[in-house]
């Protein structure tokens, strides 16, 4: 995946069940750089810079996001 998208930085995976009221999930670095789980992410021209790991993010929840923006 890293050889074919080139600004990637890391590749990851969940490992077990999200563990808190607050829907996090283990995380588990299976290439690349396992230093850091933040990302930024673009969604309805709104730049997000967040840590994967200290919380749930769904793609699926966007109309969401989108009406309280």
């Amino acid at each position: 995946m890293l050889e074919k998208n080139t600004v990637l930085r890391s590749v990851v995976t969940k490992i077990g069940h999200i563990n808190s009221e607050f829907r996090y999930y283990d995380l588990e670095c299976i290439a690349g750089d396992n230093t850091s789980f933040e990302t930024n992410l673009v969604e309805d021209k709104v730049k997000f810079k967040v840590d994967i790991s200290k919380m749930y993010w769904c793609s699926k929840l966007s109309g969401e996001r989108n009406r309280m923006i």
